[in-house]
C-alpha cells in the first residue's frame, strides 16, 4: 500500500518513492518508476474503499403551520405581483422551536433577491433554511436556486403550483455545494399526498421564460422560447403537470386556508423589472399583459379563495 500524505504546509514530502498526496486542489499521485518521477492529479486513491456522499437532517420535522404560513403568503404575492416569493426558516435548539419570516425582497416571476433580517439571532434562533415559491409551475430546484444555495448549508423547500388549491414541493438538503433530496413526508409534519389534476385553462400562456417539453420537463432553451413567446400572437398551449400534489393537515384540524396573511410580510415585497434578471431585450409588459385574466381564473377555480384579510 502506498503511503498517503496531507499537504498541510508542515508535512515534508519524500524526495523519492511512490505515494499519494491530498491537497486543497485535489488528490495527486507522486509516481516514481526509477526512470521517471512525476506528480499527477488523480480522481481518487485506488487503494482505498469508495465512499458515497450522504446527508442526514438533524432537525425536528417542520410543523405544518410553518409551511401553511409560507404557502398563503406565496399565494397572496402571486395574486398581487405575479411573482415568486421567499420565507426564511429559523430554529432555536434551546427552545426546540421553529420560526418563519419573510425578509425584505425584490421579486419577479423569474426569480428574487432578498436580505435576511438579523434580529432573530438575538432571540436565539439560527437561520437553517429557505422556503420559496415557483408561481404557477412545478416545484424543483432550478439552476438559479442551486447557485443561490450552494454556500447556504441547510434545508431548502420549493413550493410549486401555488395558483392551485393544492401544491407541489421539492425538499433538499444543501451542504458544501452538494444537494440531497428529502422525502417531504419525512421532513414536514402533516403533509399528505392528494389525487389532483390541475384544471387546464384555455388560451393559457406561461409567464416564465423556461418552457416544459412534452414530458413536463423544463427546457434550457430560454431565450429562443421567449422570442417565440412574444412574437407569436397565437402561441398558446395547455399546461402539463405530472408533479405529485400535496395538502396540509394542521394539528388542531383547522383549515389553514382561513389563516390571515401578515401585512408586514406583504409590505416587504417589492416587484422589480423583468430586465433586472438578465432579459434586457424584453419589456415587462410583453410578458405580463395577459396574466391578470389567467390568474383570476386559476385562483378562483376549484373553490380556492384568496382571503383579503391581512394582519
Amino acid at each position: 500500500m502506498f503511503p498517503i500524505y496531507i499537504l498541510d504546509g508542515e508535512t515534508e514530502l519524500p524526495a523519492t518513492g511512490t505515494y499519494y498526496v491530498v491537497a486543497s486542489n485535489g488528490m495527486f499521485l507522486n509516481k516514481d518508476t526509477g526512470l521517471v518521477r512525476a506528480m499527477v492529479k488523480v480522481e481518487g486513491i485506488a487503494i482505498l474503499k469508495s465512499l458515497k456522499p450522504s446527508a442526514e437532517l438533524r432537525l425536528p420535522m417542520i410543523p405544518s403551520t410553518i409551511i401553511a404560513q409560507s404557502l398563503l403568503f406565496f399565494r397572496r404575492v402571486y395574486s398581487q405581483h405575479h411573482s415568486e416569493a421567499i420565507t426564511l426558516l429559523y430554529y432555536s435548539k434551546e427552545k426546540g422551536e421553529f420560526m418563519v419570516d419573510a425578509p425584505p425582497q425584490e421579486t419577479h416571476f423569474a426569480g428574487l433577491k432578498y436580505e435576511p433580517l438579523a434580529k432573530f439571532g438575538d432571540l436565539g434562533f439560527q437561520l437553517v433554511g429557505t422556503i420559496h415559491s415557483h408561481c404557477d409551475f412545478g416545484a424543483f430546484h432550478s439552476g438559479t436556486d442551486i447557485n443561490d444555495e450552494k454556500n447556504f448549508d441547510g434545508i431548502h423547500i420549493t413550493l410549486g403550483r401555488v395558483d392551485q388549491p393544492y401544491f407541489t414541493n421539492s425538499v433538499t438538503i444543501a451542504v458544501n455545494n452538494n444537494r440531497f433530496k428529502v422525502d417531504a413526508e419525512k421532513a414536514i409534519v402533516g403533509i399528505k399526498k392528494v389525487e389532483y389534476q390541475p384544471t387546464a385553462l384555455s388560451k393559457y400562456r406561461r409567464m416564465l421564460g423556461v418552457p416544459r417539453n412534452d414530458l413536463g420537463v423544463f427546457s434550457d432553451d430560454r431565450h429562443n422560447w421567449l422570442d417565440r413567446f412574444i412574437d407569436g400572437a397565437d402561441n398558446f398551449f395547455t399546461p402539463v403537470c405530472t408533479d405529485q400534489f400535496y395538502d396540509l393537515i394542521l394539528p388542531d384540524g383547522k383549515d389553514y386556508r382561513n389563516f390571515p396573511v401578515s401585512a408586514e410580510w406583504l409590505a416587504r415585497v417589492e416587484k422589480i423589472k423583468f430586465k433586472e434578471f438578465g432579459f434586457k431585450d424584453i419589456k415587462d409588459d410583453d410578458v405580463i399583459e395577459l396574466l391578470p385574466e389567467k390568474i383570476e381564473q386559476t385562483l378562483n377555480h376549484n373553490s380556492l379563495q384568496i382571503k383579503e384579510e391581512v394582519v
